[in-house]
């Protein structure tokens, strides 16, 4: 996995309440149904903690990866990556 951001990516994980996010998309989030699914960090950590089971399964920013695993929807401590 690279670490630089891909600039042509934009974050997909905004509700649809919200306006598009224009914020580079650095993570992967995969559901349990294996749907993905890239946003940026702050959609992707509402993503996370909001849907049971999901997981990083990709990544463009290694620090961003850490810091969603480092929040409380990763409780259990484990990798919290997926493929």
């Amino acid at each position: 996995m690279t670490s630089a951001v891909d600039p042509t990516r934009f974050c997909d994980l905004a509700r649809n309440e919200e306006p598009t996010c224009t914020t580079a998309a650095v993570v992967a989030i995969k559901d349990p149904t294996g749907a993905q699914s890239w946003g940026c960090e702050t959609h992707a950590g509402r993503a996370l903690e909001a849907i049971a089971g999901a997981r990083i399964s990709r990544f463009h920013d290694a620090s961003a990866a850490q810091r969603l695993l480092a929040l409380p929807w990763n409780h259990g401590g484990g990798a919290g990556l997926g493929r």
